[in-house]
């Protein structure tokens, strides 16, 4: 049987006139066509005690945001790894430990808004629209 891309779909639709062209392709994400859209924040800080020129600092304030934002969002698609150790002796905590992990490649991820929130706090905005495969019934 001949199957669709959920874009493909989507731009067919708005040529027809069902959906307006400006939601097609990319604005479009709607869930009954398989896809779920994905919004990710992260904030970064410029630090007052680097040595740096200000410039320097706001735009590694802004990369640390916008790494913050993608974390965010590959967490939300693929989850995370959670690995935990205590150590108890004699009923008393001894160590703690949890590690937290995430693994993923996006593709198709876009920047909204990387912009200043407060001074010296910027804030970025990432999309992702998550297409998932139809699954075969068997």
């Amino acid at each position: 049987m001949f199957l669709l891309k959920p874009r493909f779909f989507c731009f067919l639709l708005s040529l027809l006139g069902i959906i307006p062209i400006t939601a097609s392709a990319t604005d479009a994400c709607l869930e009954d066509l398989g896809c779920r859209r994905y919004t990710g924040v992260g904030l970064g800080v410029v630090r007052d005690d680097d040595k740096r020129p200000f410039a320097v600092k706001q735009m590694v304030a802004m990369r640390a945001a916008k790494l913050e934002a993608v974390r965010s969002l590959a967490e939300q698609v693929h989850g995370i790894k959670i690995a935990s150790r205590s150590d108890v002796t004699t009923s008393q905590l001894l160590s703690d430990r949890v590690d937290v992990e995430t693994s993923s490649v996006l593709y198709g991820v876009r920047f909204v808004k990387v912009e200043p929130v407060q001074q010296g706090i910027y804030q970025a905005v990432v999309e992702l629209d998550y297409w998932q495969q139809p699954q075969d019934s068997k």
